[in-house]
């Protein structure tokens, strides 16, 4: 699952493959300020630098413990545009240039499909 919030940017959640109970999950992210931004709010785990893999900066979460801090992120919604709350929140250009180019891409993919 991807997940785009303000000041964590962009995380994938997935299955931790490694993990013969199923009961974890890896967080992972691009870029160590937003893991080091998620981990300040939602101390869990420990960090680990994987530089060899698609994601640098990686958690094992536990699935209970990532189902509570998703909700607390439901909640804690009170804006009514991710890509100008996330420009407003950081100090990286970069960032929200980013955003806007996923919405980009997202907005020719859903004039693309056949019309209802």
């Amino acid at each position: 699952m991807w997940l785009f919030y303000p000041k964590y940017l962009f995380m994938s959640v997935v299955e931790n493959m490694n993990d013969q109970t199923h009961s974890t999950l890896l967080v992972r992210f691009r870029r160590k300020a937003n893991a080091v931004a998620f981990m300040s709010d939602f101390p869990v785990g420990v960090l680990k630098t994987t530089p060899d893999h698609d994601y640098k900066y990686r958690l094992v979460v536990p699935k209970e413990v990532m189902a509570e801090i998703i909700h607390k992120l439901v909640q804690n919604i009170d804006y009514g545009n991710l890509k100008d709350e996330a420009e407003n929140r950081s100090k990286d250009s970069e960032e929200s240039v980013l955003l806007h180019r996923v919405w980009d891409l997202l907005y020719e993919h859903q004039y693309g499909e056949a019309q209802d």
